[in-house]
Parts: structure tokens; C-alpha cells; sequence
């Protein structure tokens, strides 16, 4: 779901037998690259984008307007920081992404909660490029713990239509007679 082209996201809609679930999209763009802020304003355009902000310290001293209290009163309730999700090591590429908060899983699966709901999602970091930047790491989390989420949910769901075959020996999934031969339609 994290796009590697500037911050272009990709939508995922799930389908399985007539349900059809609008899964939100994520957006990873980097503010500190060219047109970032137009780009921010044009996805903010959708009611149902919310910004996460997944820097360890929200404030930029170069570029305000990019500062937690300057994207709080633009944004309103539709941005958030999200602390846990925060790289202790963002000074030094070299290092390997440690998350600041103790349990980053939780932030995860609020992410996907989110999605879930149909709301999409920005990412927001400094980095310009994406593949130097964990915000593509906490992307690819949220990915798989959706996934995960979502094989879950399909098991229980063929479960239960499992259990519903069983209580009506007669008729299909959509309470339909099975055999042809009594369907009355005149």
C-alpha cells in the first residue's frame, strides 16, 4: 500500500462473495521533497484523509507550517501525532529503525482500524525519499497487519457460512432453493 512513486498511494477493495469492503489508501509522502505541500493539499482535499504524523519530534525548524501546532490548527482532529511510531535513530541513516514508543504494534493496528473504516491515510516525515525513510518501514507494517486482519476476518466469515450450509440443507448461500426443480416462478 505504500507507494514509492512521491508519495502516490494504492487502494485495496476487497471483494468476497457480493460483500464489498473500501479499504482506505496510504500516502507516504516526505515533506522536505518538492511540491510536498501542494501535494498534502490536494489529498487533504478528501474528507476521509487523516495525516498521521510518525516523526519522533513533530517540528521542523526550517519550515514551520510543517510544526505540529501549525498542522494541528489547519488540519484540526484529522491530523494526529503518532509518537510510538516515532525512529529514535532518525539522525543517523546508518542505524536501524527503532521505534520510540514500547509498543508500536498498538499504533499498527490503530492504523489499520482506520483503513478499515474506509478512511485513508498520510504518512508524514521529513525525509524526501522514501526508501531512506522508515515512514515506508511503518507503511509496510500497517500492510501486513491489514492483510493479516483481513485473512482472519475471510476465515471466520467462510466459517460461518460454513455453519449457515448446515442449518439450511435446502438452499444456498442466498436462502435459494438448491434444486432448480423448485423454483416457482410464476
Amino acid at each position: 500500500m505504500a507507494a514509492s512513486d512521491g508519495g502516490c498511494g494504492r487502494s485495496m477493495c476487497v471483494v468476497r462473495r457480493k460483500a464489498v469492503v473500501m479499504i482506505g489508501t496510504i500516502y507516504t509522502p516526505g515533506y522536505a521533497a518538492a511540491g510536498a505541500a501542494e501535494q498534502l493539499e490536494a489529498l487533504m482535499a478528501d474528507p476521509q484523509m487523516l495525516l498521521l504524523d510518525v516523526r519522533l519530534v513533530p517540528r521542523s525548524r526550517w519550515w514551520p507550517q510543517w510544526s505540529k501546532p501549525q498542522l494541528r490548527a489547519k488540519w484540526g482532529k484529522r491530523y494526529s501525532h503518532e509518537k510510538q511510531l516515532g525512529n529514535v535513530n532518525y539522525k543517523d541513516a546508518s542505524q536501524p529503525v527503532v521505534f520510540a514508543g514500547r509498543h508500536p504494534e498498538r499504533a499498527i493496528a490503530g492504523a489499520v482500524a482506520l483503513l478499515l473504516q474506509g478512511y485513508s491515510l498520510v504518512l508524514l516525515c521529513v525525509c524526501k525519499e522514501e526508501e531512506s525513510c522508515h515512514r515506508l518501514l511503518v507503511a509496510q507494517l500497517i500492510q501486513q497487519a491489514l492483510e493479516a486482519t483481513l485473512q482472519a476476518h475471510a476465515r471466520a466469515i467462510e466459517e460461518r457460512w460454513e455453519a449457515q450450509a448446515w442449518d439450511m440443507p435446502d438452499r444456498d448461500w442466498y436462502g435459494f432453493p438448491r434444486d432448480e426443480e423448485q423454483v416457482d416462478l410464476g
